[in-house]
């Protein structure tokens, strides 16, 4: 009876100084976690700021806007396309995206198409962030990366239109940070996988970044461990 009782009194006895730690750090993670939204937000409002005070926003709005009508009009994923330049129809993600809200929601496609794309551009600051602070390990360093590129100029003028630049920079970026996660566990090649896919589908220029950079992070874990003159030599002389 006696121990029974000492038993349910017991309780271990914890360090103090690891018991605020960890307040502290719970703190810490929630206050990043409410500037990590407040950027976010922040990123989404400064991209929709030209689709909302301007009547058609984008570079070649018409023609992503008359690949999508031509695709429900011949229910196909790809479709012909003779106007200026000739592979706007291979990259179909921005269409399938507007048109798949379009027929959940019943909204008008243009409207759709020219909002959903502030919105995916503002995402890729999130992601950047997640990149960040998977290399970094440090949340301010990964809030400060993230807050100045949502308000980048050029990034906040690129990924403010309805282009596949656009998701092209959202899967690239996704694509990324799943390549790192891959390299620490190969349980996310299957979602790496599926994200290089959807990134060749976006956008062309962007999927030739991604394969460049990749190279030059293969490139450069071998530069760490030390290669021969010989070999870099010979990098050197493939890269011309």
């Amino acid at each position: 009876m006696i121990y029974f009782l000492f038993k349910n009194s017991y309780k271990p006895l914890v360090n103090p100084y690891v018991e605020a730690n960890m307040r502290v750090n719970e703190i810490r993670k929630t206050r990043s976690s409410i500037f990590l939204f407040l950027i976010l937000v922040l990123a989404i409002l400064v991209r929709m700021i030209p689709v909302l005070t301007n009547a058609a926003w984008g570079v070649d709005l018409g023609i992503y806007y008359g690949i999508a009508l031509r695709m429900i009009e011949k229910n196909s994923l790809i479709v012909d396309y003779n106007g200026w330049g000739d592979s706007y129809q291979y990259f179909p993600m921005l269409y399938l995206i507007s048109l798949s809200l379009h027929i959940l929601t019943g909204f008008d496609l243009l409207q759709i198409m020219v909002r959903v794309a502030p919105i995916i551009g503002g995402l890729t600051v999130l992601i950047f962030y997640m990149i960040v602070f998977e290399l970094t390990r440090n949340r301010k360093i990964s809030l400060i990366s993230s807050a100045l590129l949502a308000v980048a100029p050029f990034h906040v003028y690129q990924t403010s239109h309805a282009a596949p630049l656009t998701v092209g920079h959202l899967f690239m970026l996704l694509s990324l940070f799943l390549f790192i996660k891959y390299k620490e566990n190969p349980r996310f090649l299957p979602w790496l996988m599926l994200s290089t896919v959807l990134l060749i589908i976006s956008h062309h220029l962007t999927t030739y970044f991604y394969l460049i950079t990749l190279a030059g992070i293969i490139v450069w874990r071998n530069f760490k461990y030390d290669i021969s003159s010989k070999k870099i030599s010979m990098i050197f002389v493939i890269s011309l």
